[in-house]
């Protein structure tokens, strides 16, 4: 993974399927068959059980509104410097 990128770090096994960060961001999120949100475009990183996607600075306030609405809190925003935002 490259460094100075923003990104979304994403737990899907410990979501719950509110479907809070779907209403907030329908472009970027979506509910799947299995009743819990999907991350679009996501990678899947096997050894830290994670949904990961690189972001762009402009698309950062989206996902944080995502993340900020999560009720069990498994979204995060990572900032270049590798700092959790939310």
């Amino acid at each position: 993974m490259l460094m100075g990128k923003w990104r979304v770090e994403y737990d899907r096994e410990n979501c719950i399927g509110a479907g809070a960060c779907v209403a907030t961001n329908a472009e970027w999120w979506s509910i799947d068959q299995d009743g819990k949100a999907t991350l679009k475009s996501a990678s899947y990183d096997p050894e830290r059980k994670l949904w990961t996607l690189e972001i762009e600075e402009a698309d950062v306030q989206k996902q944080m509104d995502a993340a900020g609405v999560c009720p069990v809190n498994v979204i995060h925003i990572i900032d270049p410097d590798g700092n959790k935002k939310i």
